[in-house]
């Protein structure tokens, strides 16, 4: 292979391979989990586990193992009522007690080192595709006021962050790839939730 058809090969190569990073799209990748009560009356304790470890207790209970994420993105439609109802079925199935299939009322809520929300691709659509799945993945009541990505602030309900609580926003590393959204789930959208979400490993 002469040089004029190396580099000719090179650059046919280059382009398509920039077409098609350009065509990648933004995933959110989204664990689910299992509520487990204990205690009783006006003090009960709530654990959220992850389903890809609850599943062991279903098949150890005879049960098949249940979805343990779903990988969205913008263009995603996705049913969590209808994982749900599969997951609320095998825990009666297996006669498990206290424990019930649940989602987050806000991204990020739940996790550990293992099953954590985290995206790929492009850090910047997060926040749209997290807002495209309230009232699904989320709760109804999600209000988004403000995300952050490297050195980009963007604010949606908010003006500035003069009000804001967070010490993790406060101290956000603008060098970071990580994106930290602030917002409400309450009635009077005064509640501070924060939503840290990596990108995946």
């Amino acid at each position: 292979m002469n040089k004029l058809t190396f580099l000719l090969a090179f650059s046919i190569s280059s382009i398509f391979l920039s077409i098609a990073h350009a065509k990648e799209k933004t995933v959110l990748h989204v664990p689910f989990f299992v509520e487990i009560t204990t205690g009783a009356g006006n003090s009960p304790t709530y654990e959220y586990v992850p389903v890809a470890v609850f599943n062991k207790t279903l098949i150890a209970h005879g049960q098949k193992a249940q979805k343990e994420f779903v990988d969205i993105t913008l263009d995603s439609q996705v049913d969590a009522f209808e994982y749900k109802q599969k997951l609320d079925d095998a825990i009666t199935a297996a006669g498990i007690p206290n424990a019930q299939a649940f989602g987050e009322y806000v991204p990020a809520n739940w996790g550990d080192d293992q099953n954590y929300t985290c995206y790929r691709g492009d850090g910047k659509d997060v926040a749209e595709i997290v807002l495209h799945n309230t009232d699904n993945l989320y709760s109804d009541q999600y209000t988004l006021w403000a995300w952050k990505l490297g050195k980009t602030t963007t604010y949606v309900y908010a003006e500035d962050d003069s009000s804001f609580e967070s010490t993790d926003w406060a101290k956000y590393d603008t060098n970071s790839e990580t994106v930290i959204l602030l917002g409400s789930t309450g009635d009077d959208g005064t509640d501070e939730n924060e939503s840290i979400i990596p990108r995946c490993k």
